[in-house]
């Protein structure tokens, strides 16, 4: 059950991201929440910053193209007092590019009910050219 749940839970967060619904995004994030850029930390203080990163992070997926943003979890922790993590890993469709590896992503979550609750992410991999150094230097900027 919770598979199914945390599959259908980031697929509806890859169509908010990409139809610029930042609101619901980062009503799910723990603040401040700890980022991990491969082996950059950033800690995003609150809604404002997150909102900011979200934003630049859609439109640089817009400028490429990106239609679809397509979820693939990978595997899951059996939850430990309600927190468990998720290794996923992110595709794209879009009309150039059918199907490609965007980010392999470890989500370090906490259920809150049939709610979740986003505490920290760590981004193994991230196809983007110049994204991760963006996001590090609004962070240090914010």
């Amino acid at each position: 059950m919770l598979f199914s749940q945390v599959q259908a839970l980031m697929r509806q967060r890859g169509e908010a991201l990409l139809g610029g619904r930042f609101d619901t995004l980062t009503a799910t994030y723990r603040f401040p929440m700890p980022l991990f850029l491969r082996r950059q930390r950033i800690v995003v203080q609150d809604r404002d910053e997150a909102t900011g990163m979200l934003a630049m992070l859609q439109g640089t997926l817009a400028e490429s193209g990106v239609r679809a943003l397509l979820p693939q979890v990978r595997a899951m922790d059996i939850p430990r007092s309600g927190r468990f993590r998720v290794w996923l890993d992110w595709h794209t469709s879009s009309p150039r590019v059918p199907d490609s590896l965007i980010g392999s992503m470890v989500y370090f979550l906490q259920a809150q009910g049939s709610d979740f609750r986003f505490e920290m992410v760590a981004c193994n991999h991230l196809s983007m050219p110049g994204l991760a150094p963006r996001l590090v230097t609004m962070a240090r900027c914010a």
